[in-house]
């Protein structure tokens, strides 16, 4: 996961030297398992929203979190995400981050 993002940083020049903001989405079968998830991020520094996904059936939590990204730091975000999703059942569904630029 690590070096994939920090690809797709330098492709867009941002400042890896900053935090940069990042959404983490998972999907869980009940709003239970969204819930406990989204306490245990919480625990670890973590924002985050719980609601129905789009489908209208599983349960989207969102997480967001400042990191100073690095390959290391991100291998290490992305393997405690993965596991977790298989914890509580769901699926780790990707992310997002804002583009930092120098100032």
């Amino acid at each position: 996961m690590g070096i994939d993002i920090m690809r797709v940083l330098a492709e867009q020049k941002s400042d890896i030297n900053q935090p940069h903001t990042f959404d983490f989405y998972f999907y869980f079968k009940d709003e239970i398992a969204a819930r406990n998830a989204a306490d245990q991020l919480r625990d670890i520094g973590f924002k985050t929203v719980i609601r129905l996904g789009a489908d209208n059936i599983n349960w989207l939590c969102l997480s967001t979190k400042d990191i100073i990204p690095s390959e290391q730091a991100l291998n290490s975000i992305g393997n405690d995400l993965e596991d977790l999703a298989l914890k509580y059942q769901g699926e780790f569904d990707g992310w997002e981050c804002a583009i930092t630029k120098e100032s």
